[in-house]
């Protein structure tokens, strides 16, 4: 199974302990389900805080040497240093550190949709744009996807 996910913009503005509380819940459903892959966005949020669960399910030492098609991969809407000018550092911290860990991990895949940041639509391409690239490693893997 392949979980592909994306938060909103509002849940940048979770205090600490609603987001370990949501962290908890998404490791438990990580547990439950037992995917095979992640793939996701890296906005200040619920993103963040599934990217860190999915490096605690899938350890490093698979990532760098991925078995049974097991990997995490972040797909951002435009690049990432603009990505992070828009949609993590206005939050603050500790999503930039968070974002900044996360998206500088040689053993995680960092790809772009190369949309355009001020289109008015640019959050449903995005949304698109997941959803067809874990369809696609959903089917190059054998995998189902979950969203």
């Amino acid at each position: 199974m392949i979980i592909v996910y994306r938060g909103c913009d509002v849940d940048a503005q979770l205090d600490q302990k609603a987001a370990e509380r949501l962290t908890d819940r998404i490791r438990g459903l990580f547990k439950s389900l037992k995917p095979k892959g992640f793939i996701g966005s890296l906005s200040a949020g619920a993103d963040i805080l599934f990217g860190l669960a999915a490096l605690d399910e899938l350890p490093t030492s698979v990532l760098q040497n991925p078995t049974n098609g097991e990997f995490v991969e972040w797909l951002l809407p435009f690049d990432a240093q603009t990505f992070r000018g828009t949609r993590v550092e206005p939050a603050g911290e500790p999503w930039i550190d968070h974002y900044d860990r996360l998206s500088s991990l040689p053993e995680v895949a960092v790809g772009h949709a190369n949309l355009d940041h001020t289109g008015a639509s640019v959050d449903k391409q995005h949304n698109a744009a997941l959803l067809d690239r874990a369809q696609a490693l959903g089917r190059q893997l054998d995998q189902r996807v979950w969203i």
